[in-house]
């Protein structure tokens, strides 16, 4: 089916050819399937508002999401800007909270990345070992969630060239 959109602010792409939107005014994110080119609510029902963590994501709200990220295993990642979250949708449909408290600010690193504040983040995106950046826009800061780190890893070294420690896995 055709989507109208309200003020589509975010799009990428996955592997596959699919093609995600989403949709900042009208509190969705959608998916145009490259098999069939048809047009799929991935989250959002058209309110904005909290995200209820593990509830069905078409039946939960978004609060204007600016950016989406499919990662390689099947995974949704989304900026939900107003509400200073990255939530996460999973390859069954269910969307969880990722990323931030929900509280606008900035209270450091190295920390899980659901204890870490966020403020106004307005893109998402991961790397090839699944770690997920996240554009903290109002506090001028590309923050990573380390899900694959360690020694020795690719993360790992890049931190190291730009003195900074490496990370946790798990934390921001």
């Amino acid at each position: 089916t055709l989507a109208t959109l309200s003020a589509a602010r975010g799009v990428s792409t996955d592997a596959l050819g699919n093609v995600y939107i989403a949709d900042y005014g009208g509190n969705k994110v959608y998916e145009v399937k490259n098999a069939d080119g048809l047009t799929y609510l991935v989250a959002g029902t058209g309110t904005a508002g909290s995200t209820t963590n593990g509830a069905l994501a078409t039946s939960t709200n978004l609060n204007q999401p600016r950016g989406v990220w499919a990662d390689s295993v099947g995974n949704i990642y989304i900026a939900s800007t107003t509400a200073n979250q990255i939530e996460v949708v999973d390859p069954t449909g269910y969307i969880h909270n990722f990323a931030g408290t929900g509280t606008a600010g900035y209270n450091g690193d190295n920390r899980t990345a659901l204890s870490a504040t966020i403020n106004n983040p307005q893109g998402v995106a991961t790397d090839v070992n699944l770690n997920v950046y996240i554009a903290d826009s109002s506090n001028g800061r590309i923050r990573v969630v380390c899900v694959t780190c360690g020694t020795g890893s690719p993360l790992d070294l890049l931190l190291a060239k730009l003195g900074v420690a490496s990370a946790v896995n798990g934390n921001i």
